[in-house]
């Protein structure tokens, strides 16, 4: 009986000792992932010595001697607090989550790889002008930096898949801007619902659901704001405003700025609310950059090196959501449809690859109905394209970053803007001499009868303003 006890408090001990172990080294692993937060980094790329400061909420304030190791340490600052979401964005961009997640992830990366978003990013990086490819150079040139250098821990998630991050490409923050502007641009997809609607309820029914902007509601720009007299308020063919049955959830919004008239120190005073998903980590990352007379200050994008969000020395901005019709389906017949077809295939961890077949017309992608909800609007014999502005390889929405950065006035604010093609935004500003403005940039379609595109708007068309006789501008949605 003895001996039994004896060898059951061994065996009890054994396990106690095991789980002490394993608790350890779990301890240790997570704790060597934090961020090194003070001290000194030898780093390889730096061309001088930076400064990264946390304060007491941990929010970076970086310091450097020029632009690049400006970017370069934000890429850093990053690295070490957000690599893994850097990570799934820049996958599901690029169609390749289940290359670290497995078949979980299948579908997505079918749409992104239809919907060619990591295409069309490596089309628009090379588009980008020398300073901005200069900026994302040398972003991801610090994000590397800190996964090669010596001992580096990923993060717990990559711990539990059993894998490690790969090395950031310059083209891959023009991925994560993709990638946020689809998130922002999800019209073409509601358009199944919408066309459902109107065929069981007729139009008459379905405008109850779906009814246009009213007349008498609140707008950004009034008639006085723009210069223009006797302009109508609503545009005839406006696009519905979201609605619970199309089963697309209903977001919102906001913005304003008020000049000195309105505010006790007689400077403008700007407020921005972005309303976007709620996610943990958090879509914005809070940081400071300043090199010299360089300075921005307010929200950035993990994956991309510069302020979205927030104020340079001289001027503030900020942004919410437009919501223009920037995408279509189209019904085609498929018989003498002109297509070029990509065979190709999605690793899949875990399992079998799985092979994919994509088709692109002229307009865009075909829609497989196995794959996307709106394939199902086709019947036998047709197929449904997506024509879509975010498939555009020559998008310079990312030049942005150092036009914000260089701002002064509300003219260069305008000016920089020219290179901003999505999503649309309705933008508002304020600078230190008292000067407001509003700004809708994005590249919107114009369409003949038939639907079909045969242009854009031109920039000097979109809606802008600036220094109103109501002394504000306030924009929601």
């Amino acid at each position: 009986m003895k001996t039994a006890f004896k060898w059951t408090l061994r065996f009890l001990l054994l396990l106690v000792g095991l789980a002490l172990v394993i608790g350890a080294y779990v301890f240790w692993r997570f704790n060597a992932s934090l961020p090194q937060v003070d001290g000194e980094m030898k780093l390889a790329g730096l061309q001088s010595q930076t400064s990264i400061v946390r304060d007491q909420y941990g929010i970076p304030h970086i310091f450097a001697s020029s632009r690049h190791d400006l970017f370069f340490a934000t890429g850093v600052a990053h690295a070490q607090d957000r690599m893994f979401q850097m990570d799934l964005s820049r996958r599901a961009a690029r169609g390749t989550l289940s290359e670290l997640v497995g078949k979980l992830t299948l579908r997505t990366d079918v749409q992104m790889r239809v919907l060619g978003l990591g295409r069309a990013a490596d089309q628009s990086f090379a588009n980008l002008n020398a300073p901005t490819q200069a900026a994302f150079r040398a972003y991801a040139d610090g994000v590397n930096s800190v996964l090669a250098a010596k001992g580096y821990v990923p993060p717990p998630e990559y711990t539990l898949l059993m894998a490690k991050p790969e090395p950031w490409q310059p083209a891959d923050s023009a991925a994560v801007l993709k990638m946020m502007a689809y998130g922002l641009s999800g019209d073409a997809f509601a358009e199944p619902g919408y066309a459902k609607l109107l065929e069981i309820l007729g139009k008459d029914r379905a405008s109850q659901f779906l009814a246009p902007y009213p007349d008498n509601a609140p707008i950004a720009l009034s008639e006085a704001d723009l210069g223009i007299d006797n302009q109508s308020r609503q545009t005839p063919d406006a696009a519905p405003a979201h609605s619970t049955a199309t089963g697309e959830p209903v977001k919102g919004s906001n913005n304003w700025v008020v000049d000195g008239q309105l505010t006790s120190t007689g400077k403008p005073l700007l407020a921005n609310d972005p309303h976007l998903a709620l996610s943990s980590p958090g879509v914005w990352y809070f940081a400071r950059l300043q090199s010299g007379d360089d300075m921005m200050l307010g929200a950035t994008i993990p994956g991309t090196p510069f302020v979205t969000l927030g104020r340079n020395k001289y001027a503030a901005w900020g942004f919410t959501n437009t919501g223009p019709d920037t995408a279509d389906l189209f019904v085609l017949a498929e018989a003498g449809l002109e297509a070029s077809t990509e065979n190709t295939s999605i690793k899949v961890r875990w399992g079998d690859d799985q092979p994919l077949q994509i088709r692109r017309t002229a307009q865009g992608p075909v829609l497989d109905a196995k794959w996307f909800r709106a394939g199902k609007m086709a019947k036998d014999g047709e197929v449904v394209v997506l024509q879509n502005t975010l498939d555009d390889g020559d998008d310079t929405t990312g030049e942005i970053g150092i036009s914000l950065l260089d701002a002064k006035t509300f003219a260069d604010f305008k000016q920089g803007l020219r290179s901003y093609i999505m999503p649309q935004q309705n933008m508002v500003f304020a600078d230190t001499t008292d000067t407001i403005g509003f700004v809708a940039p994005a590249r919107v379609p114009v369409r003949d009868a038939a639907g079909n595109w045969i242009g854009e708007i031109p920039y000097d068309e979109l809606p802008s303003a600036s220094n109103p006789k109501k002394h504000y501008f306030a924009t929601a949605n």
